[in-house]
């Protein structure tokens, strides 16, 4: 009987230890797709600097490929993803960041466009405590 279950047991331990090694052997990234991924991700937050609000990811230009090709370069020589931004927003300015980032007049626009939904939505919050307790 103890050796019934112990093959039970042994059998069990290795087909989950063959499935678990395949497992992380499938997902395991070769320093190529991780570069890869990076530089999609870099990719997804700059924008072409010629074409009128197109992402860098979607844009064709021979320009476009060059600063793709740029990227990929930069992470294969070890540059981080921050220092890469900030070399593409020192080449062309700060708009070819896709995203505005809040500071100077953006820091202001922000602020308003948050202003400008919880002000509201906190005097429609008192306006209808007013009125219920004024109905009591």
């Amino acid at each position: 009987m103890k050796t019934k279950i112990f093959n039970s047991t042994l059998l069990f331990t290795l087909i989950m230890s063959i499935s678990l090694s395949a497992a992380t052997t499938a997902t395991a990234q070769t320093p190529e797709s991780s570069i890869e991924i990076q530089a999609l991700a870099i990719e997804n937050q700059l924008r072409c600097p010629v074409c009128v609000n197109q992402g860098l990811t979607t844009c064709a230009l021979a320009l476009c490929n060059d600063i793709k090709n740029s990227i990929r370069t930069q992470l294969a020589e070890g540059r981080s993803p921050d220092n890469i931004l900030l070399f593409f927003e020192e080449s062309y300015g700060t708009q070819i960041r896709s995203g505005l980032a809040p500071r100077g007049f953006n820091l202001w626009l922000w602020s308003w466009t948050v202003a400008s939904v919880i002000i509201p939505t906190t005097a429609i919050f008192l306006i209808i405590n007013r009125l219920r307790s004024g109905t009591n």
